[in-house]
């Protein structure tokens, strides 16, 4: 039964489709304005990296349980959906909201995190792989 569980959750992108919609709900939501002795310079952008680092890292690791095409090409699209999703919340925060405001800056820092997820796969990749006897 759990096999099962854990293989649905896997083939469906469970984690990864959960993470999407945080991502959605946080960077669409108002979040009010708090007079904070402590502030952080460019915070919101070390959020944007942190979000997509996590949500690029669930792909992969979904991803990398089945085996439908090279690692290369999972990579690629990881970069692609990260990139469409990053691109489609800054638009929408622009023209869809009036209390939130669509940076660039933003969408390139989400593109790094899915980048550096991809990396840190790689590397993680080269470690665990055998070496034979």
């Amino acid at each position: 039964m759990t096999r099962k569980f854990i293989q649905f959750i896997y083939n469906y992108h469970i984690y990864s489709i959960l993470c999407g919609l945080g991502i959605i709900i946080l960077c669409m939501i108002r979040i009010p304005i708090q007079e904070s002795a402590i502030q952080i310079p460019n915070f919101d952008k070390i959020v944007h990296f942190t979000m997509y680092l996590f949500l690029g890292s669930a792909y992969l690791f979904e991803s990398a349980h089945r085996r439908t095409g090279g690692m290369l090409w999972v990579y690629t699209k990881n970069m692609i959906y990260c990139a469409i999703m990053a691109g489609g919340i800054e638009l929408a925060q622009m023209y869809l909201t009036t209390y939130r405001s669509g940076e660039w800056l933003d969408f390139w820092c989400g593109v790094a995190g899915a980048l550096t997820s991809c990396v840190v796969a790689v590397l993680v990749r080269l470690a665990f792989r055998s070496h034979g006897p």
